[in-house]
C-alpha cells in the first residue's frame, strides 16, 4: 500500500510540473467599443501575444495611443471600424517596453482618418520607436485604410511586412527621416540582403497609394525596404515616387 501511495504522489507531482510548464494560450480581449478609453482598457488587460479585438463603429480619439507590448490589434474591417484623429502628430505609437522579446505585433482591419492634423517634429500618424541594435522583426500592418496625413507611417526599426493597405491623400505616406536617430540602423551594420528571406527588412506588398502629392521619403536613417506589387497614383505636384537618400 505504501508503494502505491508513493507512486501516486510521484505521478501527481510530475503531472503538476508538466502542467505548470505548458505555454499559456493567447487570449482575445474584446474592447467594449472603438473609443479611445475602451481600446486602452483592453490593451492594458492584454499580455504579449494576445489579440485585442475592436468592434465596428466610428470613434474619435483625443490622445495618442501608446502600445508597449507585442499584441494583435484587430478591427472589424476597413470602413467598418473607423478611427478619427483629433491629435496633432502621432496617433498610434509602438514602443515595446521589453524589446529583447521581439514579440509579434500586428495592426489590421481599421480605417484611420488623420484629418490632416499637423505633425509635431516630423512624427507621422503611426510611429515605431527605435532603439539602437534592437530592431523589431515581427511586425505586420495589413488590410487597413489610412488617409489625410502629411505623413502616415514612420517605421523606424520595424521589420516585417506592410501589405494590402490603402494609403490615401498623403504627400509622404512613408517617412523615415528622423535625423536624431541617424546611425541606429545603418546599412553597413547588416549582412547582405536576401530579398524574400531576410527578416531584417520591411516589405511593402500589394498596397495602393492614391492621391500622392509627393513621394515616399524613405531616407537618411538607412532603414531597409523592399517595395513590390504596389500601385501608385499621384495627383497635384509631381515628384519621384521614392525619395531615397543616405547622409554621412
Amino acid at each position: 500500500m505504501k508503494k502505491y501511495i508513493l507512486f501516486s504522489i510521484v505521478v501527481l507531482a510530475v503531472l503538476w510540473v508538466l502542467g505548470s510548464t505548458q505555454p499559456t494560450e493567447a487570449a482575445t480581449i474584446n474592447a467594449a467599443s472603438c473609443s479611445y478609453a475602451d481600446v486602452s482598457v483592453a490593451i492594458a488587460a492584454a499580455l504579449a501575444g494576445d489579440t485585442v479585438s475592436v468592434p465596428s463603429g466610428s470613434c474619435t480619439w483625443p490622445a495618442k495611443l501608446t502600445i508597449t507590448k507585442g499584441i494583435n490589434l484587430i478591427g472589424a474591417g476597413v470602413d467598418v471600424t473607423i478611427i478619427n484623429s483629433n491629435v496633432a502628430g502621432t496617433l498610434i505609437e509602438y514602443n515595446p517596453s521589453n524589446r529583447s522579446l521581439n514579440s509579434p505585433f500586428r495592426f489590421s482591419g481599421f480605417t484611420i482618418d488623420f484629418n490632416n492634423k499637423p505633425p509635431t517634429t516630423s512624427h507621422c500618424g503611426i510611429y515605431f520607436t527605435a532603439v539602437a541594435g534592437i530592431p523589431q522583426t515581427r511586425v505586420r500592418i495589413d488590410n487597413n485604410k489610412f488617409k489625410n496625413a502629411l505623413c502616415i507611417l514612420a517605421p523606424h526599426g520595424a521589420f516585417g511586412v506592410v501589405d494590402n493597405n490603402t494609403f490615401d491623400n498623403s504627400p509622404a505616406p512613408v517617412r523615415n527621416d528622423f535625423c536624431y536617430q541617424y546611425g541606429l540602423y545603418q546599412w553597413e551594420n547588416y549582412p547582405d540582403i536576401i530579398f524574400g528571406a531576410d527578416e531584417n527588412n520591411l516589405y511593402f506588398e500589394d498596397n495602393i497609394f492614391t492621391n500622392m502629392s509627393g513621394g515616399m521619403s524613405v531616407e537618411q536613417c538607412a532603414q531597409r525596404y523592399a517595395f513590390r506589387n504596389n500601385q501608385y497614383y499621384e495627383s497635384g505636384q509631381s515628384y519621384h515616387v521614392l525619395i531615397a537618400e543616405y547622409e554621412t
